[in-house]
């Protein structure tokens, strides 16, 4: 799908809060060179609740590891999604954990670090175990963002 023709979709669906059309933008930017010119339209999805691609969202901001997506993600690791509420396993917040992992900065470390504290255990623990590799893991982290790695 073309650029300017998936912006359109996105824009779309997000002002008309359709969950078809958010399907169908979030599936396309997949099979995109470049995801990244979609994280803004992605960081709003994920913190919406209209819509059911949540884990995927959080997969491909993971995969664009871009800064400006921090609060997004830190976000997103408390917010509850009726869909999701079978899952004690809290795949969500595990992804939103990865992507602040990846992204790497110290914005992202803070984020870990809030989300370290959080009252549910295991994604207190999610977080505790990437601060607990941050080093190691460095090779991970997005190499081409602009804040100073910590």
């Amino acid at each position: 799908m073309a650029t300017d023709k998936l912006n359109a979709f996105f824009e779309r669906a997000i002002l008309l809060k359709d969950a078809n059309l958010a399907e169908e933008a979030i599936t396309a930017v997949f099979s995109q060179e470049k995801p990244n010119i979609f994280e803004n339209y992605l960081s709003v999805l994920l913190v919406s609740d209209w819509h059911f691609r949540h884990e995927d969202i959080a997969h491909l901001l993971q995969t664009i590891a871009s800064p400006k997506s921090v609060g997004f993600l830190l976000d997103a690791t408390t917010l509850k999604f009726g869909y999701l509420a079978y899952d004690d396993s809290h795949a969500l917040a595990r992804k939103c954990v990865w992507a602040l992992a990846d992204i790497g900065t110290g914005e992202a470390k803070a984020a870990l670090t809030e989300i370290s504290k959080n009252e549910d255990p295991k994604v207190a623990g999610y977080a505790q175990k990437r601060l607990d590799k941050w080093t190691i893991e460095v090779s991970r982290k997005n190499n081409n963002a602009d804040e100073k790695r910590i």
